[in-house]
């Protein structure tokens, strides 16, 4: 049988995180330091996602530690599609590249725009994360909800 139950995720503060579509599986938290992406990992392994691994949109500001939250986030991630924002305080697509290539992430893609990073993952039709900042959620999230609808 299937244990996993996406219902089961904690709605407690610390672990942001929300359940966009379950076909194909895909997640949005706005964890956006290490802290929340430790706790955010531990949460979906207590779901029944333990071994289990994802599409990870990153995009996050930089004046974050991301290679903290690429060091946790590492272990769930089959491909991570890193992202920039438009916003000028955050890191560009590139930047995550190098860094996440450095940590050893064997399959790497890069994207302008949040919108074409998701649309490249929901083509993909696997489990998703989109995760690393309130400003990715901010820009992603809207148009989520017109594909899903």
């Amino acid at each position: 049988g299937d244990h996993r139950d996406l219902h089961s995720f904690p709605t407690r503060r610390s672990s942001d995180l929300q359940l966009l579509s379950q076909n194909p599986l895909i997640i949005i938290d706005v964890a956006h330091n290490p802290n929340a992406f430790q706790t955010f990992v531990e949460t979906t392994s207590f779901c029944g996602y333990k071994n289990f691994k994802w599409n990870v949109i990153f995009g996050a500001m930089s004046d974050k530690d991301i290679k903290s939250m690429l060091m946790f986030i590492k272990p769930i991630t089959e491909e991570l599609i890193a992202t920039s924002l438009r916003i000028d305080r955050a890191f560009k697509s590139s930047q995550v590249k190098q860094l996440a290539e450095n940590l050893g992430f064997r399959k790497i893609k890069t994207f302008d725009y949040s919108l074409d990073a998701f649309n490249y993952c929901y083509k993909k039709n696997e489990p998703t994360i989109i995760i690393g900042s309130f400003y990715l959620a901010g820009e992603i999230l809207p148009i989520i909800k017109n594909i899903l609808n």
